[in-house]
This record gives structure tokens, sequence and C-alpha cells, in this order.
């Protein structure tokens, strides 16, 4: 009985650290890809303000979904979003 406990505890422990490591391990190095995403909303005639600097700052492959829903909330014209999220990423 106790060793399903103490099984269960590590597994527990297991999640939360992969919870918490994987963000590290898939983040990349700061760049300015960030000042791509926020340079190209400018030149389509955005107001860059908070908003859009911090969709822009989702930069990473994984975090694309959230630079995609924060633009989206803001920007109604799709293609300038994907395209802005694109030059985040790349």
């Amino acid at each position: 009985m106790k060793l399903t406990k103490v099984r269960r505890a590590f597994t527990a422990a297991a999640v939360v650290g992969a919870a918490v490591l994987v963000p590290f391990a898939s983040a990349q190095t700061a760049s300015a890809t960030s000042s791509h995403c926020e340079i190209y909303l400018h030149n389509q005639g955005y107001i860059v303000g908070a908003k859009i600097k911090e969709a822009c700052s989702y930069d990473t492959f994984v975090t694309q979904v959230y630079c995609l829903s924060r633009l989206n909330a803001i920007i109604s014209n799709g293609t300038h979003v994907t395209t802005a999220c694109r030059y985040a990423r790349d």
C-alpha cells in the first residue's frame, strides 16, 4: 500500500517537473524576431502598443498559438495576424 502511494507521489512530481521544465527547454534566446512582428504591423498601419508587443513576444513554434490568439483579439485581418506571428517566429 505504501509503495503505491510513493509511486503516485513520484509520478505527480515528474508530471509537475515536466510541466515546469518544458517551456524552458523549448524557449529560444532573445532575438530581434519580435521586433520584426511589430515593424510589420506598424507598416500595415496598426498602432503598436502594449498588447501587440505582448503578442509578438510569443516567438517560438510552441507558443505561436498564443501569438495568433492574442493578435486575433486585436486585429480583424487574418492575413496580417498570421504574417506577423510568422515574422515573430522566424
